[in-house]
């Protein structure tokens, strides 16, 4: 019979710890292993997560005190990264500029810290630039999903107005 309970047990044990020690709140946005949901419920053996595409999952409370997990909602701000691809004709001060201007212009980027504009990758054909930006990690999934096509619009702008055919 006690083995039966072990696991009740140290799920149980684990619920006391997620609480007492705030690992996880209702609200949090949280992955484990293959596992990515929004905290709804914290029970006394299990958290109830719901998932981007509107499942409701169980998670045994040990799974989150027995293994690393990211809580994505835990920090009041998050660092969003893009990366754009230049050719070897692209004038690279021009693009910066148009893509620090264009930074400058989302209200939902911080000024502070200040986006970070930067090669990851410098080739004979091409080069990888990487942009960075801060964000309320409220707005992160809206900012990093809008603003790699506004980017890479911005960057086609100075490309168009750039070059002669």
């Amino acid at each position: 019979m006690a083995l039966s309970l072990q696991g009740s047990l140290a799920n149980f044990a684990a619920g006391i710890l997620l609480l007492s020690f705030r690992l996880v709140r209702v609200g949090d946005l949280v992955e484990t292993g293959d596992l990515r949901g929004r905290v709804t419920e914290i029970l006394p053996f299990h958290v109830i997560l719901t998932t981007p595409d509107n499942q409701r999952v169980t998670v045994p409370n040990t799974l989150l005190t027995n293994s690393p997990f990211r809580n994505h909602s835990a920090l009041p701000m998050r660092r969003m990264q893009w990366t754009l691809t230049l050719g070897r004709p692209d004038d690279v001060a021009a693009v910066k500029e148009a893509l620090r201007r264009r930074l400058a212009s989302d209200a939902r980027l911080l000024a502070e810290p200040a986006p970070q504009l930067y090669f990851q990758d410098w080739g004979d054909e091409k080069r990888v630039l990487a942009v960075t930006a801060w964000t309320a990690t409220a707005d992160s999934l809206a900012v990093q999903q809008e603003l790699l096509e506004v980017l890479g619009s911005t960057l086609d702008a100075v490309r168009g107005g750039g070059r002669s055919s």
